[in-house]
């Protein structure tokens, strides 16, 4: 807050406040004068309980928008006018924002006091609508608080990518830096075991004992399942930024898009698992189900009419692959 233009990224961890320090951040700046715009960009699934502590703790109004809302707002104004001025205070769910190619001059054309991104791991993805958003979003506000209790999925250029929309210019060499050293005034990160959570907690949260990584290596026919389900069930990730635009060139053999992300979680938990939930449900698509089955050893997607369990796969699994299912 002694910054004129606070820009920050809150990584506590889970259970820590991070509303409550987004909402004192926010509260501090509408006391100085500096807080009379605002937009929260949240997921859809927590949109009306940030809605409910910003106002319920730090009496703070949201008006929280979605896509009638802002269509009922563009029939009200006059013709030609940014929808995004009616309202002060605004509260919006990122995937109202990101697929609606008709909002993004608006964005463009208009300056913020303050934007909240929570959940903003989303935005390390290059090339995402989510990302495109925030890179609009960016540059057009002076306060911008981004919230994630898990902001570094291990890479550091992600991790600067990230730091990036904060200020552009803080690293040098995304390949090499300390974040502790050179983005210690652009982000907070507080765990259970820093000291100031341990005095507030005392003994309330018991010690963890030390994490052991196990490297398994997959079997061949588990790298053939999961190759098929890459290749053939899941569709292409977008490569456009653009707003209200998606990348059909690969589609899945599924007639459900849904089932092929099951399919894959099931099968990163454990083959054991796949098989059990084959037989749970009829698969969307008997010609993908054919296509597994090929590349697995045995019977991999039963059709509607065998209902067969799966054996397993490959003579010596993997620890994680004899896991219980979850």
């Amino acid at each position: 807050m002694r910054n004129l233009r606070p820009r920050v990224l809150i990584a506590d961890v889970v259970g820590l406040g991070k509303t409550l320090e987004i909402g004192l951040t926010l509260a501090e700046l509408i006391r100085r004068g500096r807080g009379e715009r605002i937009l929260v960009v949240t997921p859809q699934s927590i949109l009306e309980q940030f809605q409910h502590e910003l106002w319920t703790r730090f009496s703070i109004p949201l008006v929280r928008l979605d896509s009638l809302g802002i269509q009922r707002i563009q029939r009200e104004i006059p013709a030609g006018r940014n929808p995004f001025t009616h309202y002060k205070r605004v509260i919006i769910s990122v995937d109202t924002l990101k697929n609606i190619g008709q909002y993004r001059h608006h964005l463009e054309r208009i300056r913020w006091d303050a934007v909240v991104i929570d959940e903003s791991h989303n935005l390390i993805n290059p090339g995402s609508q989510r990302r495109a958003l925030a890179e609009i979003l960016a540059p057009r506000t002076d306060a911008l608080l981004l919230a994630s209790a898990t902001p570094h999925n291990g890479d550091k250029r992600s991790f600067a990518d990230l730091i990036s929309l904060l200020d552009p210019a803080a690293i040098a060499d995304r390949d090499h830096y300390d974040p502790a050293r050179d983005l210690g005034h652009l982000y907070i990160r507080r765990t259970k075991i820093s000291p100031e959570v341990r005095d507030e907690m005392g003994t309330e949260w018991p010690d963890r004992g030390p994490t052991v990584s196990l490297h398994c290596a997959a079997t061949e026919a588990e790298e053939r399942i999961f190759a098929e389900l890459a290749e053939h069930w899941l569709p292409a990730a977008p490569t456009s930024t653009e707003f209200g635009t998606a990348d059909h060139d690969r589609t899945s053999v599924a007639t459900e898009q849904l089932f092929a992300y099951q399919l894959l979680k099931t099968f990163l938990s454990s083959h054991v698992a796949l098989g059990r939930r084959s037989t749970s449900a009829s698969p969307p698509s008997v010609n993908g189900s054919a296509r597994l089955r090929r590349r697995g050893c045995g019977p991999t997607l039963p059709s509607p009419r065998s209902r067969r369990p799966w054996p397993g796969c490959g003579r010596s699994s993997p620890a994680w692959a004899t896991a219980p299912p979850r």
